[in-house]
């Protein structure tokens, strides 16, 4: 990874120095900048046979079309991480 990124020798010896001295407008700006919810991808892993799909409940069936129906997804209304 270090030659591959062409990264100092003394990259992991500083990350956790690097990360602790993240303030939460660096963090919150970072995020902002670089996610984006319409290129995120849910995978899931296993064994399709083995765990057939589960039925959702009516409760939970409401609550994701409630929370589908409610929900843009831009990096613009991301609420920003609080401490």
């Amino acid at each position: 990874m270090m030659g591959f990124y062409h990264l100092p020798d003394s990259y992991l010896t500083n990350y956790v120095n690097r990360v602790q001295q993240a303030d939460l407008t660096q963090v919150n700006t970072s995020y902002n900048t670089l996610v984006d919810p319409n290129k995120f991808l849910i995978v899931t892993v296993g064994n399709a046979n083995a765990n057939p799909k589960p039925k959702l409940t009516n409760k939970v069936k409401k609550t994701a079309e409630k929370t589908t129906s409610q929900t843009t997804h831009t990096s613009a209304n991301i609420p920003s991480i609080k401490k």
